[in-house]
């Protein structure tokens, strides 16, 4: 058989008797446009209510603690100790424990204004710590800039949500966050605090966690705060960080020149995730301190420089810690079937309630989620039948009113194969250019088509936010084209199959 005439005056014809059949086209390529939309509305809709409901934090339950309970005065003494015992702790699927307390404290905008939001502190020994910066890798967004708190004890870990609100750009993030302990003759007095990572999302809706000793000097738990730039130790000296990637011997050249014959100290800033450098300037006379700062200010001011001062906190003598108040009981569960049992038991022993929002919430999505992808998989296959049985139908009849025709052909030696490879290829075509219009189509249209008739009543709090996702997986490939031309081939072949040129030219 010569393949070249064969596809000339044989596969062509037969491609485009059924390429005229628009109706039957246009048919099924709405029902797989609707179909792929459907998926994508149930894709993105999945997608938008895990970033709402599946919290990264869900196995980390914080009990909010009252200041007192009725006839229990040392209540949280009893917590810690019950809950120290091994047995309770397996009995309730509990892995560990701690308490926490937190504060509300100011940060500096970049355009000057002041915004209040809550923070608590983060033990470096706990696992919501190695669960933060080791275990989940999503979650800290600064991975190739992390900062070891450890090794920073003046940090914090800040919320995305928290320097957006302050208008920072997360793809270029600061360095430091600008805290405000107090005012001065109502000018807010700013305090840089280095910023060790930023986090997609931080547990209670925190918009930060600090270290246990930039805590408790920030909420001012300690008898003296180190935040007062007016105290004596930090008179006779100013501690600045230049961040530039030029090199130490020219930074110290631009120092000399701009601070004459002072004495400073210059090193490399291993603790922060840029280059650059931290510089101490020591001097005896306190009234040389705002010209000092002047003529730095005015050295490192190009835009190649990335300069401020900072406060020497460790300088300061904070004195002892006072009497600190816990705010949360934070129980870490190896699995979340115990938590109602738990809340149960917290509220009959210790009248605490407990907020299962978003335990529920949880339970919820996974519910939800589990629907969608059922429904997903029905859609899928309630596509895939219409399309079998259009296409195939559409093939049977025009091989029943082609018999003739096939048959003088077999006659002439044409195998049942050859016919069936003919038919499976016009309908491999044909499912081919319906999957990838319906796609495209469902792909530019989708998200246009869901806003209109959907998101602009819902009313969502980010209105860049999208219920619609629909992506190009092997799995669509295998389902809406792949799948369809095997079945539509077997099909065809048991039509075929057994038959003679006479019985297809005779109509037997």
């Amino acid at each position: 058989m010569h393949f070249k005439s064969f596809f000339q005056q044989f596969f062509i014809p037969e491609l485009r008797s059924f390429l005229v059949k628009l109706g039957m086209i246009l048919g099924v390529i709405s029902i797989m446009f609707l179909s792929l939309w459907s998926i994508g509305f149930s894709e993105g809709t999945s997608r938008f209510l895990k970033e709402r409901m599946d919290s990264p934090f869900i196995k980390f339950l914080s009990v909010n603690l009252p200041g007192s309970i009725e006839n229990r005065p040392n209540y949280q003494g009893e917590l810690r100790e019950e809950f120290s015992n091994e047995e309770l702790l397996k009995s309730f699927g509990i892995k560990e424990t701690h308490f926490v307390p937190t504060g509300r404290i100011n940060f500096q905008d970049l355009g000057g204004g002041v915004m209040r939001t809550r923070v608590r502190p983060i033990d470096p020994e706990t696992h919501l710590y190695r669960f933060l910066f080791r275990e989940n890798k999503d979650l800290i967004l600064t991975k190739e800039k992390l900062i070891r708190m450890e090794d920073s004890e003046w940090s914090a870990v800040v919320s995305k949500d928290l320097l957006i609100s302050l208008g920072y750009d997360i793809d270029n993030p600061p360095l430091y966050i600008n805290h405000v302990p107090y005012y001065r003759n109502e000018k807010p007095v700013v305090v840089p605090i280095l910023i060790a990572g930023i986090a997609d999302k931080l547990p209670d809706k925190m918009g930060a966690f600090f270290t246990e000793k930039a805590f408790y000097a920030i909420t001012n738990r300690f008898e003296y705060s180190p935040f007062d730039d007016l105290l004596p130790q930090y008179q006779n000296n100013v501690s600045a960080f230049i961040g530039t990637s030029k090199s130490e011997k020219e930074i110290r050249n631009l120092l000399e020149g701009c601070l004459g014959d002072k004495k400073f100290d210059l090193e490399i800033d291993k603790g922060v995730y840029t280059a650059g450098y931290k510089v101490q300037v020591e001097f005896f006379d306190e009234n040389e301190k705002p010209a000092i700062v002047s003529a730095m200010a005015n050295c490192f001011s190009s835009d190649e420089y990335r300069y401020f001062t900072y406060l020497p906190f460790d300088r300061v003598n904070r004195g002892e810690l006072r009497i600190n108040n816990n705010d949360y009981f934070v129980l870490e569960f190896n699995q979340l079937d115990s938590v109602p049992r738990l809340a149960n038991y917290l509220q009959v022993e210790y009248d605490l309630a407990v907020n299962l929002n978003d335990v529920e919430s949880a339970k919820n999505f996974s519910v939800f989620n589990k629907i969608s992808s059922f429904l997903s998989v029905i859609l899928t296959l309630f596509t895939i039948t219409i399309i079998i049985y259009i296409i195939s139908k559409t093939i049977v009849e025009h091989i029943d009113r082609n018999k003739a025709s096939l048959g003088t052909l077999k006659a002439f030696g044409l195998s049942n194969y050859t016919i069936t490879l003919v038919y499976s290829g016009v309908a491999m075509i044909i499912v081919t250019a319906v999957f990838v219009t319906g796609f495209l189509f469902a792909f530019l249209l989708g998200e246009f088509i869901n806003e209109y008739l959907i998101t602009n009543g819902l009313n969502l709090d980010d209105p860049t936010e999208t219920l619609f996702a629909l992506e190009l997986k092997l799995l669509y490939i295998f389902s809406f084209m792949l799948l369809p031309v095997i079945i539509i081939w077997i099909l065809v072949y048991r039509k075929l199959k057994g038959t003679t040129p006479g019985d297809l030219i005779y109509g037997r």
